[in-house]
């Protein structure tokens, strides 16, 4: 799973999940676009707001083929 994609798929806009959660627009933005990957309390953050389980975004994808 790819931060990524949950932020698109969320269809919240970045400014109101920054606004929401306290994580900075410009990294969200970054994330969006696959240029970042989350910390762990910024994953912590949006798992929680997003509802979903964090810790897949740190999963191997390869893995899972």
């Amino acid at each position: 799973m790819k931060v990524c994609e949950v932020i698109k798929n969320s269809g919240i806009p970045i400014k109101e999940i920054s606004k929401q959660t306290g994580i900075d627009y410009s990294i969200l933005c970054k994330y969006r676009r696959g240029l970042r990957s989350p910390s762990v309390r910024n994953a912590k953050i949006l798992g929680k707001f997003l509802k979903f389980d964090w810790w897949l975004l740190f999963e191997n994808d390869d893995e899972n083929k």
